[in-house]
């Protein structure tokens, strides 16, 4: 589920006509803090907001964000069920899941066209695992189990006739963690974001089987866009904050 709200570009015409209309400054307000948590900090999808950070969007808004990164999108949702962080910016495939099991979660804005998810095989594999129906056996790393990495090679297991039973998830995170263990030879083949899959492939380390970080993969895999990351929270925070919902999504 999704709440469509203004964004910070269409905003600003409306925010500039208003400043015009006001002839005394009002007073600085205190801002409000909020705890955000990324899937993982250092993914291209997490990049809006470093973005927003770098930019000062989020002063602008008058908010005081702290970051928090769980390793995976399943331990910061469990975070935000658990009520330790506000707000998330993970995958919205987290959102409907959620939905069905009865927790009211909403995202509020997406923050990029494609997934961005990459499952490649290590190159010294390559002639073992040549397709996706090949991965029967193997050992795969993700960000961590029940994440989106996992899930899209569920869905890709699923689409090959395999389960996920079929073979071995291995949570490796979303940084150096899981480039030094592909390259230790400790995993068969990997589930991952970039800058981590981009370093692998530079590296000469791996051969790509899936790729969603474009229009064509999209179409490939799923047979038409899919949402990406996105931003969400429970609907009772979006009820009882309107404001600081809407000032959090102008600033991205």
């Amino acid at each position: 589920m999704t709440w469509t709200l203004l964004s910070r570009r269409a905003l600003a015409a409306l925010a500039a006509g208003v400043a015009l209309g006001l002839s005394v400054a009002a007073p600085a307000a205190a801002e409000t803090k909020l705890k955000l948590v990324l899937n993982w900090k250092y993914q291209g999808p997490q990049g809006m907001f470093f973005l927003a950070q770098d930019r000062g969007y989020f002063k602008e808004e008058g908010l005081d964000v702290s970051i928090n990164d769980f390793g995976g999108g399943a331990k910061s949702l469990q975070a935000l069920i658990g009520g330790s962080v506000d707000v998330v910016t993970g995958a919205y495939e987290h959102t409907i899941r959620m939905q069905a099991k009865g927790q009211d979660i909403v995202s509020t804005i997406e923050l990029g066209r494609y997934p961005g998810i990459v499952l490649v095989v290590r190159k010294d594999k390559a002639e073992q695992y040549k397709a996706i129906k090949d991965l029967k056996g193997a050992k795969i790393g993700v960000t961590a189990p029940g994440s989106s990495t996992n899930f899209f090679v569920n869905f890709l297991l699923a689409k090959n006739g395999l389960k996920p039973d079929d073979v071995a998830f291995v949570g490796v995170g979303g940084g150096a963690s899981a480039v030094a263990q592909m390259k230790r030879g400790e995993i068969d083949a990997m589930s991952n974001l970039d800058p981590v899959i981009t370093k692998l492939q530079s590296d000469g380390d791996v051969v790509v089987l899936a790729d969603s970080r474009t229009e064509a993969g999209n179409d490939k895999i799923f047979g038409g866009t899919n949402p990406a990351a996105v931003l969400y929270m429970k609907t009772d925070f979006v009820k009882e904050n309107p404001v600081t919902t809407q000032k959090l999504t102008n600033a991205f």
